[in-house]
């Protein structure tokens, strides 16, 4: 009898520390899924409401920066930095910031960017095209060839790093190296007529 008890105990015992650490599991599914990956994208659209009317300074601008990038979450940094990246890319465009403003943006998301994701090599390339294109600095382009390379090798038939790059080297009169990108766009788009004509 005390034999039998103590084994449906046990059985009792077993099935409570399942349940438990089933719910513990879920929980922390829920924090680190759902939770943390929220309040990160409510930190970076707190920054994008905030900060162009309140910002005075650089040294102001990296501190709210700082709160948005190295806010902990598992899931959602990449696409925040890539946000960013995005978002500096436009006030790079269509804001008539100085040039130290472009340039520290540039320089402060570049460490956060992921080397090995085609999407952030892109953007990298895009942003220092973009300070190219406005500022005539040869190394801005060298650096946005570079990137466009590296996306390149590790996407060669992705239609933004073709087009991307193709578009880079025409701007920048490297005709040689359009035409190779070209043709390998007219490989697998041959019905492009704006890539054929040029």
């Amino acid at each position: 009898m005390l034999f039998t008890d103590y084994f449906l105990n046990m059985n009792k015992v077993i099935k409570n520390s399942i349940a438990i650490a089933l719910l513990v599991l879920a929980s922390l599914s829920i924090y680190f899924g759902a939770i943390l990956p929220f309040k990160k994208a409510q930190s970076y659209i707190y920054f994008i409401k905030t900060t162009s009317d309140t910002a005075q300074t650089l040294d102001e601008l990296k501190i709210r920066l700082d709160k948005v990038v190295e806010f902990y979450s598992p899931i959602g940094r990449e696409e925040v930095v890539r946000y960013l990246s995005n978002d500096f890319l436009n006030m790079m465009l269509y804001a008539n910031n100085p040039e130290v403003v472009d340039r520290t943006m540039v320089q402060y998301i570049e460490p956060h960017m992921l080397k090995d994701d085609v999407r952030h090599l892109i953007a990298m390339g895009e942003l220092y095209k973009g300070l190219w294109v406005k500022y005539k600095k040869t190394d801005d382009l060298v650096k946005s060839e570079d990137y466009y390379e590296k996306a390149l090798s590790l996407a060669p038939k992705l239609p933004p790093v073709l087009y991307n790059a193709f578009d880079l080297y025409q701007e920048a009169g490297n005709k040689e190296r359009a035409r190779e990108i070209g043709e390998m766009i007219l490989k697998y788009w041959p019905e492009d007529k704006k890539v054929r004509q040029l």
